[in-house]
C-alpha cells in the first residue's frame, strides 16, 4: 500500500488489479480495473457505481501526487488502505 503516488504509478497499480483512490474523492469511493472485462469500475462502500472503458486523465492529474494504492482483503474482497 502506497500513499502520495503519481497518476502513472496509480495506473500501473490499477492495471495490476489493485484498488486506487485519491484524497479529493469522497470518503468511500475508489477505482479498480477488471482484467476479465477490460473495464474500470468506480466503487463506493456499497459496491460498483459505474463502469468505464477508459480512465480519462486531465492535465491537472499529471502534476498531483495524491493517489493512494491499496490492496484487496483476501477474505472480504474489500479494499484495504494504509492506516486503516
Amino acid at each position: 500500500m502506497k500513499v502520495g503516488v503519481s497518476v502513472g504509478a496509480a495506473l500501473d497499480a490499477l492495471c495490476a488489479g489493485k484498488p486506487v483512490r485519491r484524497e479529493c474523492w469522497e470518503g468511500g469511493e475508489w477505482l479498480a480495473y477488471s482484467d476479465e472485462t477490460k473495464m474500470f469500475y468506480w466503487h463506493d462502500e456499497d459496491g460498483p457505481i459505474a463502469e468505464y472503458e477508459e480512465y480519462n486523465i486531465g492535465s491537472l492529474d499529471l502534476v498531483i501526487n495524491d493517489y493512494e494504492i491499496g490492496s484487496f482483503d483476501e477474505l472480504t474482497g474489500q479494499p484495504k488502505w494504509k492506516g486503516e
